[in-house]
C-alpha cells in the first residue's frame, strides 16, 4: 500500500526524534478515514478526495504492532459513512486544518468496498508492513 510523503517523513521524524510537530498515529492520534473517490493515489495528497469522506477513531486497543506490522482497525456505525467505499486512509488528526496532520496512507479500491447503508455497521481493518 502507497505512503504519502508526508507519511514517509514524518516516520523518519518519529523515529530519529527530530520534530517537534510529528504527532504520532498512536492509540489517541490515529483516525480510519472513508471516502467515495476513485482518483489514484498520489504521494502529496493531505486527506480524501471524495465529496464524501468520514473519519472514526480506532477501535479500542489499535493500532497494534507485531515486529514490523502495525494493524489500524475501527467501526463505523450505522449513523456513519453511508456511502459506496471506494478509498481508505489513516491520519493523525480529525481535521485538515491543523498544521501538524499527516494522511499517514491514502488506499484506492477496485473493485469498491462496497455500499455501506444506515442499516449496517462496518468494521475496516488495515496492516502496514514495514520492509527493509
Amino acid at each position: 500500500m502507497p505512503i504519502t510523503a508526508t507519511g514517509v517523513r514524518n516516520i523518519s521524524a518519529l523515529i530519529c526524534t527530530t520534530s517537534t510537530g510529528v504527532r504520532p498515529w498512536g492509540a489517541t492520534g490515529a483516525y480510519f478515514l472513508v471516502g467515495n473517490s476513485t482518483a489514484t493515489h498520489t504521494t502529496t495528497q493531505a486527506w480524501m478526495l471524495g465529496a464524501a469522506s468520514t473519519m472514526n477513531a480506532m477501535d479500542a486497543t489499535y493500532p497494534t504492532r507485531s515486529t514490523n506490522i502495525i494493524t489500524f482497525r475501527a467501526t463505523f456505525s450505522t449513523a456513519q459513512a453511508n456511502f459506496v467505499w471506494n478509498e481508505w486512509g489513516i491520519t493523525n488528526t480529525t481535521s485538515t486544518a491543523d498544521a501538524n496532520q499527516s494522511l499517514l496512507n491514502r488506499k484506492v479500491e477496485d473493485p469498491a468496498l462496497g455500499t455501506k447503508t444506515s442499516a449496517q455497521s462496518w468494521q475496516i481493518t488495515a496492516d502496514i508492513t514495514m520492509t527493509s
